[in-house]
C-alpha cells in the first residue's frame, strides 16, 4: 500500500475565502473519536457562509452556517463509531450560496484486536499551504522489525516533482520522521511514501 496525502498551495495575494481542513493524526483505532477542524480564512464581514462536510460520500454529514463578524472562522466536528478501514472527509465552503473552496482529507481506522504487518502512515496538520510558507509532512513507520535497516521512499508530485529516501536503523518498532518543503509554486500536489526493509536477503517491499 502507498500512503498518500494531498495538499494545495494558496497564493496569499488573493483575497478569496479559503478552507483549511485538518486532523490531529492520520491513524486512529476502533472506538476512537476522530476530530476534524474546518477553518475558514479571508472571509468578508457581514457576508453569509456555509461549510458543508461529508464522510465517505455521505455516510455522515453536516453543515455550519453563520454570518461573518471576523475575517476567519473555526469549526470542528467529532466523528465516532467508525469501523476499521480507510475513510475520507470532504468539505466545501460557500459564500452567499456560491462555492468558493473545497478540501478533503483521509485517515485510517485500525482494529485494536488484529495484528498488523509493518506499515507507513503520512499526515499533515495543514493540507492547504499559503504561498511562501513551509509544507510539513509527518511520516510514521510502525510494526517494524527491530535491529534491521529500513527505507522510506517518498515522492512529491505536482507543479514541482521531488523524490528521495529516508534510511534508518530500527531501534524500536516505531519510527517517526518528517519532511519540509519550501517555495512551492501555487498548485495541487500529491505526496506518497513506501516502506522497505533492507536485510541480509536484500531489499523487500513492506507497505
Amino acid at each position: 500500500m502507498i500512503e498518500d496525502t494531498r495538499m494545495e498551495a494558496h497564493n496569499n495575494t488573493s483575497s478569496s475565502p479559503y478552507l483549511n481542513l485538518g486532523l490531529s493524526m492520520a491513524t486512529y483505532y476502533v472506538g476512537d473519536t476522530v476530530s476534524a477542524y474546518m477553518d475558514s480564512y479571508n472571509l468578508v464581514v457581514n457576508e453569509t457562509y456555509v461549510v458543508d462536510w461529508s464522510l465517505n460520500n455521505g455516510t455522515q454529514s453536516g453543515s455550519f452556517n453563520w454570518t461573518a463578524y471576523n475575517t476567519s472562522s473555526y469549526e470542528d466536528v467529532n466523528i465516532t463509531g467508525l469501523p476499521a478501514g480507510y475513510h475520507c472527509i470532504d468539505v466545501e465552503l460557500f459564500e452567499n450560496g456560491t462555492s468558493v473552496d473545497a478540501d478533503s482529507i483521509c485517515f485510517t481506522i485500525m482494529s485494536t484486536t488484529s495484528t498488523y504487518p509493518s506499515g507507513i502512515e503520512v499526515s499533515m496538520y495543514n493540507t492547504q499551504i499559503t504561498y511562501g510558507n513551509t509544507a510539513w509532512i509527518n511520516l510514521w513507520a510502525h510494526n517494524l522489525t527491530v535491529n534491521e535497516n529500513h527505507t522510506m521512499h517518498w515522492v512529491l508530485n505536482g507543479s514541482t516533482f521531488q523524490s528521495g529516501n529516508i534510511s534508518f536503523y530500527a531501534n524500536y518498532s516505531d519510527h517517526y520522521d518528517y519532511l519540509s518543503f519550501q517555495n512551492l509554486s501555487v498548485g495541487y500536489y500529491c505526496f506518497s511514501a513506501e516502506l522497505f526493509i533492507n536485510n541480509a536477503t536484500g531489499t523487500h517491499y513492506l507497505d
